[in-house]
């Protein structure tokens, strides 16, 4: 039970938690007698608040899981930091990022700046629901949503074609790259935020990304103005990126999510289209070439500093 509470705080204890992380704080009832050695345990993650008897006469201790407040009164502070032009990193399903406000030229410069990453290769967005696609993409392919209603929330990013009212500092060319990440973090910051993050790699551009907050500090260092300590990333490798704003999708960057599986959602896509009479001409030759494409550009991937997260 020790290794497996200690475990948990690590994953900050919501890890899988499906909604945001409130201000409460997590609590667990502990047998005093069958757990002697965790209860007398000084630890950073939690603290025993209060003994008790039970009706049976049973010693029971309650455990206050620090994580989740500590945690939240961070994403409170990275918050208030993004709203001021600021520039934080966080923990997501894949590697720490390095964000800050979207919609913010100058923060956004900045980060540019702190990874050393040429002006022409463009960040990408993190967002927290579908939602928040409107006015950054347009249109949006079927395969597109069919990628995404497979894989967001997930290590996924989407190259799209860019809305024409979306900001020029976020896209000199035609698309723009977006995800959902899987995270309880890293998705508190996004939706308190109200607006899409950056979500670049925390790391100086060229350079291996990092899981942790310990690697972001050694990196970064004072170049930035926050680093959540949310414990290491669960995914451990970079989002796998796929454009889909041509006739065809195109693997730009196999990561986390293998290309195997890309190809058959592709796959998957294609043959729920076959046969669709109202499908014009032209829709048809496409979806028809998208197996064909993936496995050909597999082969020839970009540089994965083209498209680093």
């Amino acid at each position: 039970f020790f290794f497996i509470v200690e475990a948990l705080c690590r994953m900050d204890v919501a890890y899988h938690h499906p909604r945001p992380l409130s201000n409460q704080t997590a609590h667990i009832l502990v047998p005093v007698a069958r757990f002697p050695r965790l209860l007398s345990r000084r630890s950073k993650h939690f603290a025993v608040t209060q003994r008790s008897a039970s009706a049976a006469g049973e010693r029971r201790a309650i455990l206050q899981l620090r994580s989740m407040s500590d945690i939240q009164s961070q994403i409170d502070q990275a918050v208030e930091i993004l709203r001021e032009g600021g520039v934080v990193a966080f923990p997501t399903d894949t590697v720490y990022g390095l964000g800050a406000d979207a919609f913010n030229a100058t923060a956004v410069a900045r980060i540019y700046d702190i990874k050393g990453r040429p002006r022409d290769r463009q960040l990408p967005l993190l967002i927290a629901d579908t939602e928040a696609l409107t006015g950054l993409v347009e249109p949006i392919p079927g395969i597109g949503w069919f990628l995404a209603r497979r894989f967001w929330p997930g290590g996924l990013t989407l190259v799209l074609p860019r809305a024409g009212s979306l900001p020029a500092h976020l896209s000199h060319g035609q698309t723009i790259a977006v995800r959902i990440p899987a995270h309880p973090v890293c998705l508190a910051l996004i939706r308190r935020l109200g607006n899409p993050v950056i979500g670049t790699s925390a790391n100086p551009s060229g350079q291996p990304s990092v899981l942790s907050a310990d690697d972001v500090a050694r990196q970064l260092g004072s170049k930035i103005d926050l680093v959540i300590n949310g414990g290491s990333c669960p995914g451990g490798r970079e989002s796998t990126v796929v454009d889909v704003s041509g006739q065809a999708p195109t693997v730009l960057r196999e990561g986390i999510i293998p290309s195997d599986q890309i190809h058959k959602a592709c796959q998957e896509y294609t043959e729920s289209n076959e046969g669709q009479q109202e499908m014009p001409d032209a829709g048809r030759r496409a979806d028809s070439t998208l197996v064909h494409r993936l496995t050909r550009t597999e082969a020839t991937a970009v540089s994965r500093e083209d498209h680093d997260d």
